[in-house]
């Protein structure tokens, strides 16, 4: 038994021996799971910290996106009012260019002999004479003007 007992003694002394090298190897992992929770509780905090920052960033993108599309909503009432504008302009001219017809027409109307009668026809009665005095209104000389009368008296 004491054989036993010898055994026994040297078993649990070996036992205590790797115990305490594992008691010591699980200390040191015990320190590093330690030093690794801190770790990921400060990559937890900058996670955070980069979520709320995306967070802003979305939101100013936001902001921006709203300003770009009114933008271009002022933007697009500006060029339809230029259309209107334009389309205004353009019936303007159109205008412009049938009033300048018109008086290019009557310049060319107006830019020749116009004869008229100068004063009333007067009846002379003293001799029976009719006096027609012609001047020419028109713009351009007379050359070749000629007038034929037909005078009729119902005498009795």
């Amino acid at each position: 038994m004491v054989i036993l007992t010898m055994v026994v003694a040297g078993s649990t002394a070996l036992f205590t021996y790797y115990a305490k090298k594992q008691f010591i190897a699980m200390n040191g992992q015990l320190a590093e799971m330690r030093s690794a929770s801190g770790q990921t509780d400060r990559l937890i905090g900058l996670y955070q910290q980069q979520l709320s920052e995306l967070h802003e960033q979305a939101t100013d993108i936001h902001e921006l996106a709203a300003q770009a599309k009114n933008q271009a909503d002022r933007t697009k009432d500006v060029a339809d009012r230029a259309l209107v504008q334009a389309i205004a302009t353009n019936k303007l001219a159109e205008q412009a260019k049938r009033s300048a017809d018109i008086s290019e027409m009557s310049s060319e109307a107006v830019d020749r002999p116009i004869l008229g009668l100068e004063e009333p026809p007067r009846l002379l009665k003293e001799i029976q004479t009719v006096r027609l005095t012609f001047k020419n209104y028109g713009a351009a000389e007379v050359s070749d003007a000629a007038f034929e009368s037909i005078v009729s008296s119902n005498d009795k």
